[in-house]
């Protein structure tokens, strides 16, 4: 999906007794670690829970760019968004591991009952595995939509099904494939990113600019990926739901369809797939029109 951002509630189909003053919604991202100190995060960014303990810097600037997607001031969907970093991801090999994922879905979830104060959103912008359905996930996956979160999932870039790609394939998560931009205003599918009837949204997620990470002075830089797309999402779902904190997860899809594009691609692939309009910014030199609207 293409999502172009501005007053939540334009053009949805969304009932109006849902809708209620905005209200900070949690986002928890589960990833490499988040920049609290970067210009685009600064003030909004919070520790959730640490998996490797001797990582005590974010490590790759993955999960910086992806909390930018979700909340970033400037390049992000939701700049209202409470951000809480949950490091799954261990700096030396950036892989982790069920027992750790398993750890930081906890902390998530005790945070959020402890102290949640509205609706919360789970970001997985990771990949288990490529060949099946793992009920380890799944159970961890439950686990977090029991608890009231939203979840939503990157479909990764292996150009492959991805109901073949865990946690993309769980039951449940809001699935995430990319797109990339062809030039006024239009987009294609990228050239990675996986496709199929477990793919709910396509969102921007080919050459976008987001926060980095580092010593140098140099802010932004483009990503691509599926994870990308996935915390453009994220965004979306915790703009929608600051005002409409009743919403479950059947409004938010309903929602979220009702701003997009369907069927905007003519091949089985990506049959009844999404794509939703986004304000993102395409390199260095495209900004699409921060306006909800879904052509």
């Amino acid at each position: 999906m293409l999502l172009s951002f501005a007053l939540l509630g334009t053009g949805a189909a969304m009932r109006s007794s849902i809708l209620e003053p905005p209200r900070p919604v949690s986002v928890y991202v589960f990833d490499s670690g988040i920049s609290a100190t970067h210009p685009e995060l600064r003030g909004r960014v919070h520790m959730g829970f640490i998996g490797y303990p001797e990582d005590t810097v974010s490590c790759n600037g993955h999960g910086t760019a992806v909390a930018s997607a979700i909340a970033g001031k400037t390049l992000g969907v939701n700049p209202n968004a409470v951000v809480f970093d949950i490091r799954i991801i261990k700096c030396k090999t950036l892989k982790g591991n069920m027992a750790v994922l398993s750890r930081g879905a906890d902390a998530a979830i005790e945070h959020y009952r402890r102290h949640g104060k509205g609706s919360a959103v789970a970001n997985l912008s990771i990949f288990v595995d490529t060949t099946f359905r793992v009920a380890w996930v799944d159970t961890i996956v439950k686990r977090l939509r029991d608890a009231g979160m939203i979840v939503v999932a990157a479909g990764g870039n292996f150009n492959m099904n991805a109901c073949r790609i865990s946690p993309a394939n769980s039951p449940g998560v809001i699935a995430v494939g990319s797109l990339t931009f062809m030039g006024s205003g239009n987009y294609g599918i990228a050239s990675r990113t996986a496709w199929g009837p477990c793919i709910d949204f396509y969102a921007p997620g080919d050459n976008v600019l987001l926060a980095k990470t580092g010593n140098s002075k140099v802010l932004q830089e483009s990503r691509s990926g599926t994870s990308m797309s996935t915390g453009y999402i994220s965004g979306a779902v915790s703009e929608f739901l600051e005002s409409a904190p009743g919403a479950d997860e059947e409004d938010v899809r309903e929602y979220l369809k009702s701003i997009a594009t369907r069927d905007f691609v003519s091949s089985k692939r990506f049959a009844k797939s999404y794509l939703l309009h986004l304000g993102v910014m395409i390199g260095s030199d495209f900004k699409m029109p921060r306006s909800l609207t879904g052509n």
